[in-house]
């Protein structure tokens, strides 16, 4: 797809191609909407397989970025008022690519030691941890009171919120990155073998 097909379909206003002789960098910075204000955001490192494929990615980041910030009421003004509520470090790892999800006061997140990380959103205190056996890079689905997971272990993952015990454990079939979607009673998920699972929660 041609970079302003893919603008047009993401309704983004700048895409920023650049690249670094000296050390070797390429970085897209992309700018999706500054309806409330100029653009704010984060970074993301990642070993791409196609210039394609990073375009994709950094148009859907910053299109996420623009309604979380709007949802929070967050502009690049208020910004450097914001001061450090507090914050939690996960033993052994240097990089965390998976984002949290809140539900309940309690603050869900993934990691690269595959571990399952539950916080108190008020404190950043550890409520309960469960234990995967590879890398989870995917945001966590919730559904009544349920977080599931999908991970690079090739296994689909249910864990109850209120204390962290896990409610069942099926095979994908194949490694994951990506995020669950719930619709009714049955959960898609994406694999590295560029398959969508279809996974009966009810069952």
């Amino acid at each position: 797809m041609k970079i302003f097909e893919r603008m047009a379909r993401h309704e983004h206003e700048q895409i920023v191609m650049c690249s670094d002789t000296a050390s070797g960098l390429k970085a897209i910075i992309a700018i999706h909407d500054t309806t409330l204000g100029p653009s704010l955001g984060g970074c993301r490192m990642w070993p791409y397989t196609s210039e394609d494929e990073a375009l994709e990615d950094v148009c859907r980041l910053s299109r996420g970025m623009s309604y979380k910030a709007a949802a929070a009421g967050l502009t690049a003004q208020s910004v450097p008022r914001l001061t450090l509520k507090w914050a939690f470090g996960i033993p052994g790892v240097t990089a965390v690519s998976a984002q949290p999800t809140v539900f309940g006061g309690r603050v869900i997140r993934g990691s690269e030691s595959g571990i399952v990380y539950a916080l108190d959103a008020a404190s950043g205190k550890l409520k309960w941890k469960a234990e995967t056996d590879g890398p989870v890079h995917a945001t966590p689905a919730i559904v009544n009171r349920v977080a599931y997971i999908a991970g690079c272990d090739e296994h689909f993952r249910a864990i109850r919120i209120s204390d962290g015990h896990e409610l069942f454990k099926i095979p994908e079939g194949s490694n994951t990155a990506a995020s669950p979607a719930i619709e009714g009673e049955r959960a898609f998920v994406g694999t590295f073998s560029n398959e969508v699972v279809a996974i009966d929660l009810k069952a």
